[in-house]
């Protein structure tokens, strides 16, 4: 039934000038969606063997490839999720697989990477169930806009070669954790050179939701837990600032310094501290995350926080989920060329080759609760990436 409503809606008369029969390939993002393949569950794997079957039938070459924390963990950019929530406690003695494949023509010519990510965000610990349906337009469900369709949408790039004279060698990989951190696409790096299959002339692209755009920037992420000690006297003979006003000056001091940038943000997502409604708050402990932009790196966004908050006494961490952000050295024309949010993008970028986040749907349908992908999105997404690699793979 599923397959049917999607056939219904590509053969609506309001789509035109259509010419991908990507319905399996949509099918099977229903599918991987279904499973659910969230951490802790065994729906990540399922997820792969499904995905590796598919792409079996359709003349790729396939590898499963199982691994633990201590295949990694001596690895440049790795993270340790269970010091950012007691959810992933188990993460050193838990099984990860990545999944990857692998189409040669056989014939000297371009090398492409296809990466995305099997693993859908959690944003509900107790919800273990996906719903997953069609309404007008509309394919709902979590792992919808991120990004089970974009990583779907690129195992039918074979589909669109086949039977063409074309050159070189894809890549796809599909790997989990990038949701909390990119340990999958960390070990999928290891894996690439180990096999020697990826230089400096590689492409890379990755399916996160971008608009559409072939984005060649991304932000970068700083997690951060910041406590402000203070002195407590009586609220009306409190002479020095408490926490909250000191709170409140390193916020404006941080405005101040990084004004020149202009995607710099920043959220306070916890706040803790005090002991009674009528005295000042003694110690102030908030937990909260930086956005950077394009060009401030995660180690110069510590020194300018570390300089500002010196002038208190404080005690102030930061926990593994830091995030570079990413420029393509073909650097940016304009602002839709931003991908507004970290990816793994900076784990591929040691490297050295270009990478484009490129990508169906919108930012703002990914990680929500009725998440969604609308056709359309879908359909312009085909349109204009798959002649793309056409045109890469013919030269």
């Amino acid at each position: 039934m599923m397959k049917d409503k999607i056939n219904n809606i590509l053969s609506h008369k309001s789509i035109q000038s259509f010419n991908y029969d990507v319905c399996e390939s949509l099918f099977l993002a229903t599918e991987l969606m279904d499973f659910y393949p969230i951490y802790g569950s065994d729906a990540q794997l399922s997820s792969q063997i499904k995905l590796k079957k598919y792409l079996d039938n359709n003349g790729w070459k396939t590898y499963l490839d199982y691994f633990t924390y201590s295949d990694i963990k001596n690895e440049k950019y790795i993270k340790k999720p269970w010091r950012y929530h007691d959810y992933y406690n188990d993460y050193k003695n838990r099984d990860r697989v990545n999944l990857y494949a692998i189409l040669d023509s056989g014939k000297p010519g371009n090398t492409i990477l296809l990466n995305g990510h099997i693993d859908i965000d959690i944003i509900d610990f107790d919800v273990k169930k996906n719903a997953v349906f069609i309404d007008e337009f509309k394919l709902y469900g979590r792992g919808a806009s991120d990004m089970i369709v974009g990583l779907c949408l690129y195992t039918f790039v074979g589909n669109i070669l086949k039977d063409t004279n074309w050159r070189g060698k894809i890549i796809f990989t599909s790997v989990v954790d990038e949701e909390i951190g990119g340990n999958g696409s960390i070990r999928c790096s290891q894996w690439l050179r180990s096999h020697k299959l990826v230089d400096t002339s590689t492409q890379c692209f990755i399916g996160e939701p971008s608009s559409n755009k072939m984005c060649t920037a991304t932000f970068g992420m700083l997690p951060f837990q910041l406590t402000i000690y203070n002195t407590v006297t009586h609220m009306n003979a409190q002479y020095e600032p408490d926490a909250i006003k000191i709170l409140y000056e390193i916020i404006n001091k941080l405005e101040q310094e990084l004004k020149h940038y202009k995607h710099f943000n920043y959220n306070i997502g916890l706040i803790n501290g005090g002991v009674d409604a009528s005295l000042p708050i003694p110690n102030l402990t908030i937990h909260g995350s930086f956005t950077l932009p394009h060009n401030l790196l995660v180690n110069e966004m510590k020194l300018v926080f570390n300089k500002i908050c010196n002038s208190y006494k404080h005690k102030l961490e930061y926990n593994d989920l830091q995030i570079d952000p990413y420029l393509n050295n073909n650097g940016i024309k304009d602002e839709t060329e931003i991908f507004r949010s970290a990816c793994d993008a900076s784990v591929f970028s040691t490297f050295g080759f270009p990478i484009f986040i490129w990508g169906p749907g919108k930012l703002e349908q990914a990680h929500s609760k009725n998440e969604y992908i609308d056709f359309f999105d879908i359909i312009d997404f085909c349109n204009v990436f798959f002649p793309h690699i056409e045109k890469l793979m013919k030269i």
